[in-house]
């Protein structure tokens, strides 16, 4: 690891790891952690831009020389941290990896936390302009896009849950990129697993991996309903990670034992040598010798393209500019559709949950609810049109984040639910035609992009009609015998 520069352009909390036993010291340390984040998230502004986070102190001060690499990697997600780890790992090179947030703590480790961590400095802040045809019950219209700022990215916040994409998906992208279908694929994918599942498809896991896989250790009541009312459905409990995707099953998570184990690129001609960056108040300009490699992930990939001078021709010479390679950048912000609606109320005990105290040491022992990330426990991949094709939706069962809803539209699910015990079917629309953009909103890059999702925009209303089907197949789920014995309603 000597061979791996890391700097991070902000300092965050970095507190010591305790003993993981239940010890009284241990409860108490976790119990004043989260009363601290709960006390920060509840004060916590989604900034406007960056400005929060960076700052010069003068403006007109010359880029300090920070030396030298043979790769520049801008930022430290999952991708980045992997690469710079697996091209330094020979001895042969040196690489400077760049991250605008800081390292993970005790409370990131902890997946039961993660709606809290939404509300920090751990995310960016990211959400869309105004739409017209989604995000319709939030606030102004504008959907949250939650993006890790923090060494490991995203997966510091996100839900953890394990899936990797269809082997049918592998074989196109391999049709025009030679390497990239599945079985080619497939090998390092279980290099890189460390799996403990005990339903798997012999071959398509690993081992000795340095990612922890395991199913979701809290498995409520309600899940296992879901998961018999899929047998009841003549759907199959399977690996899904495995041989074939269509089926259900609890889902599998990136945790161990319960726990979550601002620049600019420079260019002579068309070839970037290295970056400029801010630290501390300070500019900083270090250049390398092979390459420097752009790993900010869907947003912050295309937003430091876009100030670098490659991207759409008419976008960059609107904001004034340099085109440096006149390329479709920001022009495909392509992801899941989602419907958060689908609230059922059961005729199921909804007994008071037992005190914090309780809830923390059991996850110190790696069980119980917070080693699940708001309760999203298990689903599966369906084709409702095509038995046994290539899925076209994903169906999760969890009580999830609902963030910057309505004032109106709150008041009007909280009376409808109101002392009911409740479960939520979330289906995801896993191949959409509707794409977005990513734009820069100034040529400042210190101003966020503009995000614009246009979900449910697409000429003939496919995704709509697709999402339409899948809402009227939940409620036939919901009509099972099994979920029937719970008086299952939707609200």
């Amino acid at each position: 690891m000597k061979n791996i520069i890391i700097l991070c352009f902000a300092t965050l909390l970095v507190l010591s790891k305790q003993d993981q036993e239940a010890s009284k010291e241990s409860v108490q340390y976790y119990q004043s952690l989260l009363q601290y984040f709960l006390k920060n998230s509840s004060k916590w502004e989604k900034p406007k831009d960056s400005r929060k986070f960076f700052k010069l102190k003068n403006e007109e001060d010359e880029a300090v020389n920070h030396g030298h690499y043979h790769f520049i990697i801008v930022g430290a997600g999952v991708a980045g941290s992997v690469l710079a780890h697996r091209l330094t790992e020979s001895g042969k090179f040196q690489a400077l990896l760049l991250e605008a947030g800081g390292p993970e703590n005790d409370f990131t480790d902890v997946p039961g936390f993660a709606p809290y961590l939404a509300r920090s400095d751990f995310n960016w802040g990211y959400k869309t302009i105004p739409q017209n045809n989604s995000c319709l019950g939030f606030k102004n219209k504008q959907c949250n896009y939650h993006r890790g700022r923090a060494i490991r990215g995203t997966s510091v916040i996100n839900f953890l849950i394990y899936v990797r994409g269809n082997k049918e998906d592998f074989y196109e992208w391999g049709k025009d990129n030679p390497g990239w279908d599945y079985e080619n694929v497939l090998p390092y994918f279980k290099k890189s697993e460390n799996s403990t599942l005990d339903l798997e498809d012999p071959g398509y896991h690993g081992k000795d991996g340095p990612l922890s896989v395991e199913y979701v250790k809290y498995q409520p009541e309600v899940l296992k309903i879901f998961l018999e009312a899929a047998k009841q459905r003549g759907q199959n409990i399977l690996d899904y990670n495995g041989q074939n995707q269509n089926g259900y099953s609890t889902f599998q998570s990136m945790t161990r034992n319960g726990k979550r184990c601002s620049v600019k690129i420079l260019i002579r001609n068309i070839t970037a040598f290295g970056i400029e960056f801010i630290r501390e108040g300070k500019k900083y300009r270090v250049t390398a010798s092979k390459e420097v490699i752009i790993s900010g992930g869907t947003i912050n990939s295309p937003q430091l393209l876009l100030l670098s001078g490659i991207g759409p021709k008419e976008h960059l010479v609107e904001l004034g500019i340099p085109v440096i390679k006149d390329l479709p950048v920001g022009k495909i912000f392509h992801d899941y559709h989602v419907y958060i609606g689908l609230l059922f109320s059961t005729n199921m005990s909804t007994k008071s949950e037992p005190p914090l105290e309780e809830h923390i040491k059991n996850d110190l022992k790696g069980r119980g609810l917070l080693t699940a990330a708001i309760t999203i426990t298990g689903g599966g991949f369906e084709n409702p049109k095509i038995p046994h094709g290539l899925p076209s939706v994903e169906y999760g069962i969890f009580s999830g984040l609902i963030e910057e809803i309505t004032k109106e539209n709150w008041e009007a699910l909280t009376k409808a639910l109101s002392g009911k015990y409740i479960y939520d079917v979330v289906p995801s629309l896993l191949h959409p035609k509707s794409k977005g953009t990513v734009k820069l909103k100034t040529k400042d890059p210190l101003d966020f992009p503009v995000l614009e999702s246009n979900i449910f925009t697409d000429e003939n209303r496919d995704d709509m009609k697709e999402m339409l089907t899948f809402i009227k197949y939940i409620f036939k789920i919901s009509k099972t015998p099994v979920f029937q014995s719970i008086d299952s309603r939707y609200k």
